[in-house]
């Protein structure tokens, strides 16, 4: 029997916390530790998922010889150091998105990585979503010819973005395409499979700034590709909270909204419509349009199912029998966070931005 994979986590908020409950899902896992600053935290996430250890002090837990991967899900200017620390300790890591807030960032993480020889995966689920999967495997058998346009739309609550708020880039503008709209980003790069070489973008903020004034609401952003193809990402969290407003069933997640996609070529197109979800229904409360394009469904007869859990558990499997992981690297993490970097800076200044030149 292959040996099980010792895997920990660090940050133990919600996205930390469903982590640790995948990991304990998982057959070929087992959740050594975890740990949080705020120690109650970290006990509750290790005596829930049944983790042996806890702690508030990540470098203690990145000592334990049992651990052989490790979840990075701190705040997400905070990423650079644990991932960090955990390469230097020989532990593979998977960092939730964004990689990193700067390129400085991302790039210490991809060199202490290499240094050490351990596997760096940036969480970006959508590849392991079979809608996603199929529309890259379409992409990928030619049938579409030479790619000239990309379309992406990813647009929320304005619930997101006050859970979210400026956490992500503090004291500007930017927290919404680094925090929401990079999901969409790394999709279409990796539809795309290119390099990008300008960026301009829109950025729209008239509503959040209202209750945060360090919130935008929308953003709409030009990707150029070095072979001529052009991308347009639509991304936004001010969708009104009478989207979902239901009470029951309680099982149904209200998180989804507004979901589009289209890549068209010399050869064909191919389309993705997620709008506003494959299930629906109406009764006393309205309409209810329930998360159901499984990046992850909680309370599946008990467990987690989705691409979340099929990311987690696919880089475990590999890590196990010493296969190379098809999860988004540390370099697919930078592009992304290039092109959302760019696109902030293109906002500012009002002008295209060469990506090259910028950074």
């Amino acid at each position: 029997m292959t040996k099980k994979v010792g895997v920990g986590v660090i940050g133990c908020g919600d996205i930390g916390e469903l982590h640790a409950r995948i990991y304990s899902e998982v057959p070929q896992a087992n959740l050594v530790g975890v740990a949080d600053i705020i120690e109650s935290k970290a006990e509750y996430v290790a005596k829930k998922y049944g983790a042996s250890t806890w702690c508030t002090d990540y470098t203690k837990l990145l000592k334990n010889e049992d651990l052989d991967l490790v979840s990075i899900c701190t705040p997400e200017p905070l990423h650079r150091e644990p991932a960090v620390a955990a390469a230097e300790a020989g532990k593979h890591i998977l960092v939730e998105k964004p990689l990193a807030t700067t390129l400085e960032d991302c790039d210490a993480i991809i060199k202490a990585a290499k240094k050490s020889g351990v596997i760096l995966a940036t969480g970006f689920e959508n590849r392991f979503v079979p809608d996603f999967v199929k529309v890259k495997q379409y992409v990928q058998s030619g049938a579409l010819g030479e790619t000239l346009m990309s379309y992406a739309r990813m647009n929320v609550s304005r619930n997101t973005a006050r859970m979210v708020g400026s956490r992500v880039t503090k004291d500007k503008f930017g927290g919404e395409i680094l925090e929401e709209g990079i999901h969409i980003i790394d999709t279409v790069l990796w539809w795309i499979n290119d390099k990008v070489t300008k960026v301009y973008a829109e950025c729209v903020a008239k509503l959040m700034v209202k209750e945060n004034p360090n919130v935008e609401d929308i953003w709409l952003v030009t990707v150029r590709f070095k072979h001529g193809a052009v991308a347009l990402i639509e991304s936004m969290w001010i969708m009104p909270e009478t989207w979902n407003p239901w009470s029951k069933p309680t099982e149904w997640l209200k998180w989804g909204c507004d979901f589009r996609f289209e890549i068209v070529g010399t050869d064909g197109a191919v389309y993705l419509d997620l709008f506003p979800t494959r299930l629906y229904a109406v009764d006393k409360e309205g309409w209810k349009f329930p998360f159901v394009w499984e990046t992850y469904l909680p309370d599946l007869y008990g467990r987690i199912e989705g691409g979340l859990k099929m990311e987690l558990a696919h880089l475990v499997e590999c890590i196990a029998e010493g296969k190379r992981p098809m999860n988004a690297t540390g370099e697919d993490g930078r592009a992304a966070t290039q092109v959302a970097l760019a696109a902030m800076k293109s906002a500012e200044n009002g002008t295209p931005i060469n990506v090259d030149s910028m950074f």
